[in-house]
């Protein structure tokens, strides 16, 4: 049970680590520019399948609900698996904090541990509720941009 839990904790770390050194390479410019390519992307092909209907001839129109249904897709692929690992290794280590003995070495280092999570900028980390946020703020700002153009 101690070799068990030592050996766990030491790939736990290793597991931060990688994810200490991903926040640091995509969190201020990949994660930012794949969450603003998905916004504008759904933001101008909504705006384009709602105004243009009509005005575009077919074949070259559906290339504008594509497009969206596309983006969404990935959306819907991408950030709950992200936000999945952040609420999974929460459960893990609270598992973990309760089968080492308190006072111990695996009590303290599993103390120093932190839960694994994607982060946005400086600004916030991905949760579950990210998804339903992106496509509000979207669904939001596409009618503003048809009542603009109206």
């Amino acid at each position: 049970m101690y070799g068990e839990l030592q050996e766990t904790v030491k790939y736990y770390r290793a597991l931060q680590i990688l994810n200490i050194q991903f926040n640091f390479a995509c969190k201020k410019a990949v994660i930012p520019v794949f969450f603003l390519s998905i916004y504008v992307g759904c933001l101008l092909c909504n705006f384009g399948t709602i105004h243009l209907y009509g005005i575009v001839k077919m074949p070259q129109y559906l290339i504008f609900p594509m497009i969206t249904i596309a983006c969404k897709m990935v959306a819907m692929a991408t950030f709950p698996a992200s936000a999945r690992m952040s609420s999974e290794s929460r459960v893990l280590l609270k598992q973990f904090r309760g089968k080492a003995p308190r006072n111990s070495v695996d009590a303290r280092s599993l103390k120093a541990c932190h839960h694994l999570v994607v982060k946005v900028g400086g600004f916030f980390e991905i949760k579950d509720e990210t998804v339903v946020r992106l496509f509000e703020i979207i669904m939001d700002h596409t009618i503003s941009l048809i009542l603009s153009f109206a």
